[in-house]
């Protein structure tokens, strides 16, 4: 059997992602000693950092974040990502970051290395300018562009040498797959296995992320780049434009073209190769911020939500309204302050003023702060 391996988009630390990728073409050849392996690269010359930060920013932060502040590569044009509202952000993510330009030299440590196409970001980006202006007027995420472009030329990289592969293979650089984790683990055998996420549901989603095919499914996965622009100016209609995020566009473009397809499953879910920022390090910043007041209303909102309510349930309760209620509060800053800073007598104060004061807070905020009350009287001291 040859099998055809496709690494598409951006390195994040080009060393743990080379060893990322031969660990994984280690468990293929565990399981298929007989295979024959081809691997194709397609990615950028600079590295940087993804675009989501969820991924790289504290848990404790980001799992309330709206997706508008998630992402610093959605909605350009208007002030509403963490990066805007948060300069500072930027530095910490540089920090743990690796800069360093991309170089077939380096690629070749990769086994089976076969060939490699590496193209500077701002080129494309200069010569796509129209369609990332189409993106962000339908607040699309920007990098669903390179990384379905990038899907669809690693593909026609492979073409160069005019070689039938049996299976062809889709994966990041940045995502810490192994076949052992998959459910079935036998990930070769039908026309078309795609990796399945468990936060699609049931819905009309397909994972961008990761694909095993024959050469005619597989193809087809990989032309969304070829049909995006008509997608998005619903030239083919398919859904509303402003709808089609990466994953349902995978799902309609193979369901348009009438491609069948079989999820597969990873447990657990393959977590992301890179840096990650820690809360020692963004914290300081995030009170300074709060005891000066220096933020957007949004990223009042979502800083009350993650790091004090959600923080303080025990069971991580999800609070109805609860950001609202508290950003509509003058006690909002202190108490955000005083909780952070773990002065306990000041929350419990602060607390107990906000229950017997006039302000409308919602009944969750209300059961909240009083369970979140009765454990502090607890921890008063005499």
């Amino acid at each position: 059997m040859k099998i055809c391996l496709c690494v598409s988009g951006q390195f994040r630390n080009i060393d743990r992602c080379v060893e990322n990728i031969n660990n994984f073409v280690d468990s293929l050849e565990l399981k298929h000693p007989q295979a024959k392996f081809d691997i194709y690269i397609d990615t950028w010359e600079e590295q940087g950092s993804t675009s989501d930060f969820t991924r790289l920013l504290p848990d404790e932060f980001t799992q309330f974040m709206p997706i508008a502040l998630n992402r610093n590569d959605r909605a350009k044009t208007q002030d509403s990502n963490i990066s805007a509202l948060l300069p500072f952000v930027n530095r910490l993510v540089d920090e743990v970051s690796d800069n360093t330009p991309v170089t077939q030299k380096k690629l070749k440590d990769i086994k089976y290395f076969c060939d490699a196409k590496i193209e500077p970001y701002k080129q494309f980006e200069e010569s796509n300018q129209q369609l990332f202006k189409l993106v962000d007027s339908l607040n699309l995420p920007r990098g669903m562009l390179p990384m379905f472009y990038k899907i669809h030329s690693c593909l026609e990289l492979t073409k160069k040498f005019a070689i039938n592969y049996d299976r062809y293979i889709r994966i990041r650089p940045d995502q810490k797959i192994m076949l052992s984790a998959f459910e079935p683990e036998d990930i070769l055998t039908a026309p078309l296995s795609i990796l399945f996420h468990p936060a699609y549901s049931r819905g009309r989603f397909s994972s961008d992320q990761f694909a095993v095919g024959d050469s005619r499914n597989f193809g087809r996965y990989c032309s969304v780049w070829q049909y995006l622009e008509q997608y998005l100016t619903n030239e083919i209609h398919l859904l509303s434009p402003n709808l089609l995020n990466p994953e349902s566009l995978v799902y309609e473009h193979l369901s348009y073209f009438d491609v069948s397809w079989r999820n597969i499953f990873h447990r657990p879910y393959p977590h992301f190769i890179g840096g990650k920022v820690l809360k020692e390090s963004f914290f300081p910043e995030i009170i300074r911020l709060v005891a000066e007041g220096e933020y957007h209303e949004a990223l009042e909102s979502c800083i009350d939500q993650s790091l004090y309510f959600n923080q303080i349930s025990d069971d991580r309760i999800e609070l109805d309204n609860i950001s609202e209620a508290i950003a509509k509060s003058k006690f909002r800053l202190k108490l955000l302050k005083s909780h952070m800073e773990h002065d306990v007598l000041n929350e419990y104060e602060i607390l107990s003023e906000l229950l017997q004061s006039k302000n409308n807070i919602s009944k969750s905020a209300n059961f909240a702060a009083e369970q979140r009350l009765a454990k502090l009287s607890q921890m008063l001291p005499g």
